[in-house]
This record gives structure tokens, sequence and C-alpha cells, in this order.
């Protein structure tokens, strides 16, 4: 999955639920998103996580 790593609420979901930053691409939305200070973090589900209990 990938989200902005702007998008803090999302990263704090994703990580609740078990994902982990896998990588981070530079320039997926355009060529300047390093130098804007927003680049995509690719997530992926860690094994034997599930969702959050209330």
């Amino acid at each position: 999955m990938e989200t902005q790593s702007t998008n803090v609420p999302a990263i704090r979901f994703y990580r609740k639920c078990g994902y982990e930053v896998d990588c981070v691409v530079l320039s997926l939305y355009t060529n300047r998103d390093a130098e804007d200070g927003e680049v995509a973090l690719i997530m992926k589900k860690k094994h034997g996580r599930h969702l959050p209990t209330r």
C-alpha cells in the first residue's frame, strides 16, 4: 500500500493494523517531491499481526 509521508494519521492507523514501511519513493507524485518534503511511503503487512481491537 502507498501513502504520503505527510499523512501522519494514515501512517499511524496502518502501523496499528500491522503494516510497516517497506521503502520510500522520492518522486512518485512529481519530480520535486523530495524538495517539497512529501514523498511516498510504500507499506507492507507484517506477518502475524491483526486489526487492532478496541
